[in-house]
């Protein structure tokens, strides 16, 4: 999929995070979380972070950082125990997403229309290209949740 749009797709599907809570996660939690969401079939599995979250598992002794030009998703940092980490701003503090290939879809509503739109006393054509699409879970059991224990700060 395309980084850009799966960018869009985050900011389309995925809320706000507003919290000033620290993250209580590990790569043990993440690892337990993806045997219990998929069983057996762990492979190709994505885990959405908060940025907060990605600063305590890349102090992690588990944690492989990736390498330039390997990243599939715009965001992703590395892994830990094979399961990819995209870091994102869209993720709900406390609330981890895991996904796999073919858990969502993006359905195209209308294909792309190209409008232009000529000022004769400028000089300039504008020109406009619009594509609407919807997200959609399309395999349930290619998507899951993780709640992470929230601490709160006594500072």
């Amino acid at each position: 999929m395309h980084k850009n749009i799966f960018r869009k797709l985050l900011n389309n599907i995925l809320p706000f995070t507003s919290a000033t809570n620290t993250e209580e996660i590990s790569a043990d939690k993440i690892a337990d979380a993806v045997v219990t969401l998929f069983g057996e079939d762990t492979e190709g599995v994505y885990c959405f972070i908060t940025p907060k979250q990605y600063n305590v598992i890349r102090k992690s002794a588990d944690f492989i950082h990736i390498a330039n030009g390997q990243v599939k998703i715009s965001g992703q940092v590395g892994e830990v125990y094979g399961v990819n980490l995209v870091v994102s701003n869209r993720v709900t503090n406390g609330t981890n997403i895991f996904l796999k290939q073919g858990g969502l879809q993006i359905a195209v509503k209308r294909g792309v229309q190209v409008e232009t739109d000529r000022d004769i006393l400028k000089k300039t054509t504008v020109i406009s290209a619009d594509r609407h699409y919807v997200a959609d879970i399309l395999d349930a059991n290619k998507v899951g949740v993780m709640t992470v224990k929230l601490l709160n700060k006594t500072n």
